[in-house]
């Protein structure tokens, strides 16, 4: 398929399947935006690449998930996701500060420290250490609540993958976390790290109490909050669906942001944006960038339609001081998709065709890869 790109931003299309017999041609295009206070976002002179694989601290078994690839047929909603370091005010070393985050209608706020632990005293008992200054908290699940502990009776191979229920008691929604002790017998002559990000109005205070993690960094696919939309696989699948999607898959699965980071539906641009406690002036405002994507395709046979993709993922990176945007759109195989020309132009009121297409040909519109 030819594409002419005329918008600044790096494209790629990718085949996906779905269901038997659902093949779709997702057009992807990622665009980059240094991030500045009291100005909207700018677009960068180098882009940032779309991403084609998941990337973690480490390694994949055993360490905290950055960021998920892009390459994924659509999101029914916007992700928002907050990669980096919160840093205090003025870079000085802090024992905790408040941090929030807005983008849109979403919000999400937490309390960041400095490293601090479990320890056991014959006063107080198992207790939180008081934080050490820092100048810098990341804001990915391993400072959440959360983690694995190795089970003291397990006598298998060695492995470090923590998701091996044998070897590991884990706390399922954040294995990658600290804090999460389970049922492990302490040492009371031990320092055990406690979480360094936790909500506002749920602190963490009790050695053998659950806590609901608190991070800003995408969600992996393997935990309770995006596993449960993955579908049934067992025989039936095996005989009757395999190698697609079960019948019962809830695409709801590709949401990856936290859940008060996912919006209600498809953010548009130019929404504002405010950062408290995340950088050394201790405020950012700004305004995502107000530019629609809108996709001129043609068919086989020459017939054209201008649709728009779907701003699904935003990510703000802290550490990089930028935003990148990723607009998608799925089109269903059987349209015969021979070409796409890509623009990006300002956002307005709306348009006719900005959420019903123009149509230059009869009864053959590309539908939602949604129930479409």
């Amino acid at each position: 398929m030819d594409v002419e790109n005329h918008s600044p931003f790096p494209h790629m299309v990718i085949e996906k399947a779905t269901t038997p017999g659902r093949y779709f041609d997702v057009v992807i295009v990622a665009g980059s935006f240094a991030l500045a206070h009291g100005q909207p976002v700018l677009a960068m002179d180098e882009q940032m690449p779309i991403q084609c694989v998941d990337r973690y601290v480490g390694a994949p078994e055993s360490t905290p998930f950055l960021e998920e690839t892009h390459l994924v047929v659509g999101k029914q909603r916007t992700d928002v996701h907050v990669l980096g370091h919160a840093r205090p005010l003025d870079g000085k070393p802090t024992a905790h500060w408040p941090i929030g985050v807005r983008v849109g209608p979403l919000t999400r706020t937490a309390r960041v420290t400095g490293l601090r632990a479990w320890h056991w005293t014959p006063l107080r008992g198992w207790h939180l250490t008081k934080p050490e200054p820092t100048t810098a908290v990341p804001l990915h699940a391993g400072m959440a609540y959360g983690g694995a502990v190795r089970r003291a009776r397990y006598r298998g191979p060695a492995t470090d993958d923590i998701h091996d229920d044998r070897a590991f008691d884990t706390y399922g929604p954040n294995p990658v976390g600290r804090g999460y002790l389970g049922d492990a017998e302490l040492d009371r002559a031990q320092f055990y790290p406690a979480p360094q990000i936790e909500g506002v109005q749920q602190p963490v205070r009790d050695i053998r109490e659950r806590y609901a993690p608190v991070c800003f960094g995408p969600v992996p696919r393997w935990t309770p909050q995006r596993a449960r939309h993955a579908g049934t696989y067992g025989d039936t699948w095996r005989a009757e669906h395999f190698p697609f999607l079960p019948p019962d898959f809830d695409f709801a699965f590709y949401q990856s942001a936290q859940p008060d980071l996912i919006a209600p539906g498809w953010l548009k641009g130019d929404e504002p944006v405010t950062l408290i406690g995340c950088d050394p002036t201790g405020r950012i405002d700004t305004r995502l960038p107000g530019i629609d994507l809108l996709a001129l395709l043609t068919d086989t046979g020459g017939l054209a339609q201008a649709v728009p993709l779907r701003l699904d993922t935003v990510t703000i990176d802290l550490d990089a001081r930028s935003v990148q945007l990723v607009w998608r759109r799925a089109v269903p195989k059987e349209w015969g998709l021979r070409k796409a020309m890509l623009a990006a132009i300002p956002a307005g009121p709306a348009r006719r065709g900005a959420e019903q297409p123009i149509h230059f040909h009869r009864n053959r519109v590309p539908a939602e890869v949604f129930g479409g």
